[in-house]
């Protein structure tokens, strides 16, 4: 609990910083930024909020008082939020896996679904089915926003297969992929980044055999 406590009280600066790019830009009357809190990047913003979201979940249902379940409260729905915003789609993705697992591990759910009656079971599935076809209809959509196309990431994932190929046993060596991809693309006119938008192609780039192995 002590460990819990401590990851959820250190995600606060970070969210605070997110919500406050995000004022910042509404007050200059500037579009909404993705934000990147403390991080510097928002798609490690999602990654790190993803993590705090189910551990503040299960704090908040295991808090007895109510001025801790209030604060839990509000502090989840910021965490959800900024993920939104964030607009990382493996955040949003991962957000929904965690709570789905956190909710599976915390009730007796084959249980209550026995329970349950066949309206409510039909209401049920209409509701997932509504969820899960809005998400879907967002995330195909997020496809034609510029910069956010599937031809963005292409090149970047065929230049972690090459770092891959270079050294296939041990890698390039950690944080050595956005010199790798400055080294095999022409600069402007596309735009460096220091990873490869893939935990597997990332490991394989920098790691090798021995990283995706531990990966494994």
């Amino acid at each position: 609990e002590w460990l819990v406590d401590a990851l959820i009280i250190t995600g606060v600066p970070t969210v605070f910083v997110g919500f406050a790019q995000v004022q910042v830009a509404l007050v200059s009357g500037l579009s909404v930024p993705r934000p990147v809190g403390t991080l510097g990047n928002a798609n490690a913003l999602a990654a790190f909020l993803v993590i705090l979201l189910p551990l503040i979940t299960g704090r908040l249902f295991m808090a007895r008082r109510t001025p801790a379940r209030v604060i839990l409260g509000v502090y989840g729905t910021a965490v959800l939020l900024l993920i939104l915003l964030s607009f990382s789609r493996g955040g949003w993705l991962g957000a929904a896996a965690a709570l789905a697992t956190w909710a599976t591990l915390s009730f007796p759910v084959r249980q209550l679904w026995a329970q349950c009656s066949q309206l409510q079971k039909a209401s049920v599935g209409i509701v997932a089915l509504l969820c899960f076809a809005t998400g879907s209809y967002v995330i195909i959509q997020s496809f034609g926003i510029g910069g956010r196309s599937l031809e963005f990431r292409t090149w970047i994932y065929a230049t972690a297969v090459q770092l891959f190929a270079e050294r296939p046993l041990t890698g390039s060596g950690l944080f050595t992929f956005g010199a790798g991809l400055s080294r095999h693309n022409s600069l402007p006119p596309f735009e460096p980044h220091s990873h490869a938008h893939n935990i597997i192609l990332q490991s394989a780039a920098e790691l090798g055999i021995v990283g995706l192995v531990a990966l494994v």
